[in-house]
Order: C-alpha cells, then structure tokens, then sequence
C-alpha cells in the first residue's frame, strides 16, 4: 500500500537517528516520548537526557525551510523555554540533520534563539538517511491546484 503523500514516518524515523548522532556528538544519550510537567500542562520534547539536564528538539529537514518549517522551529523553541520554567539550568538543544536547513533560522529567529541559551547542533547523516528524507519530502511538496478560470 502506497503512503499517504503527507506520511512523516520518514522523518519520525531520522529524529531517532539524529538524537543518536548528537549523542556520540555532545555525550549525552537521549531518551525519546518522555512527557514532563510544565506549570498546568505537559510537553513531550524530541529528546531528554535522563538526568534532565538537557532537551532536544529535532528538525529532520534537508534543505532550506519554507514558511510553515521556520514556524515549527519557532514552536520547538517555546516548547524548550516553556521546558526552562521549571529547570532553569537545563542545556537546551535544537538539532538539525542538514547546514541548510539550521542556516534558515535567520534574523530575529536566530537572536532569539542565542538571547535565551538555546543551542543549534548540526549532525551528519549519512547519505542513505538523507536521500530517504529528501524522498519523503519530495513526496510531500504541497502544491495549490491551479484556479480555473470561469468566463461571465
């Protein structure tokens, strides 16, 4: 049966790989699907160190991001911050698998980011796991369906 064009199992799939990457990277192993209270509510980053000391969120994207990837970044960073509440001294990660796609948090984003201690890491791939998010996100370009015209 053929996946569903907006199937992110792919990219479910490489934020494991990647949290593994950054683990050999920063020595610290992550645990995936924890959930933690935050104030009256929970939140579930991509990765937390087991001591919580540090979180990760993950960006399984190659290339530059387009508008709504930029804003699921933004998104991933309150997530961290609402995370700081309550443990101010945790190390705050944001992971990307590609330099493009990290290079896209530009301008206030990026000031943002540095001005409350989120980290960016970049984590290599290898060219196997990239070609099969490029694949899923070539699978999942969203295109408008051209307007016709009605004549009056």
């Amino acid at each position: 049966m053929p996946k569903h064009a907006s199937d992110s199992s792919v990219q479910i799939a490489a934020e494991a790989t990647i949290l593994t990457a950054l683990s050999k990277a920063i020595g610290i192993p992550f645990t995936q699907g924890v959930t933690l209270p935050v104030g009256a509510a929970h939140v579930r980053p991509d990765g937390v160190a087991a001591d919580e000391s540090a979180f990760v969120e993950v960006l399984a994207h190659i290339g530059k991001l387009k508008g709504g990837q930029r804003h699921k970044v933004s998104t991933d960073a309150l997530k961290l911050l609402a995370i700081r509440e309550t443990r101010p001294n945790a190390r705050l990660i944001l992971a990307f698998a590609d330099e493009a796609a990290a290079a896209s948090v530009s301008g206030w984003r990026a000031e943002t980011l540095k001005a409350n201690g989120i980290e960016i890491h970049i984590v290599s791939l290898s060219a196997e796991a990239k070609a099969r998010i490029e694949a899923a996100q070539a699978r999942q370009k969203m295109v408008n369906p051209p307007v016709e015209s009605v004549e009056p």
